[in-house]
């Protein structure tokens, strides 16, 4: 499920963004997110990652210095659950040339599919593996 997070006003003094879904986005591991442009003062933007939040996304559809009016990113498989992370969209103004930026918050939710499932799986798997190797050996090695 791609989560679209929509550019919906700008403020050219301080280049502060209204964003829809507001605050610190949630997301999931692996998930697509789109930005989209609704903002009618927004020429173009770019998405960058912050150096403290480099996990945070795998993927960037566009390159971290092009401006861009549509652009997605791919929410990385490792980032840890509930941590905020925080990364750039550089934007310019309608008319403008200067880059303006803002930093958003996103966030993992939990997902016991990736986080616990797969682990709890593997270690049980592992665990009926070892009980049938032990359980063949014994009956093939024991003395009668």
């Amino acid at each position: 499920m791609p989560y679209d997070i929509v550019i919906e006003e700008a403020n050219q003094s301080n280049g502060h963004l209204v964003l829809n879904p507001s605050g610190t986005v949630r997301v999931k591991r692996g998930h697509k997110v789109n930005w989209i442009i609704a903002a009618s003062n927004v020429q173009s933007y770019r998405i960058a990652k912050k150096e403290v939040s480099k996990e945070i996304f795998s993927l960037l559809d566009k390159p971290p210095k092009k401006q861009t009016k549509k652009g997605s990113g791919i929410v990385g498989l490792y980032p840890k659950d509930h941590t905020i992370y925080e990364y750039s969209i550089w934007w310019i103004p309608v008319g403008g040339t200067q880059e303006l930026e803002y930093d958003p918050k996103i966030s993992i939710m939990p997902s016991i599919g990736g986080g616990v499932l797969i682990p709890l799986l593997v270690a049980a798997v592992s665990a009926i593996m070892g009980l049938l190797t032990f359980s063949f050996l014994h009956k093939r090695f024991r003395k009668d």
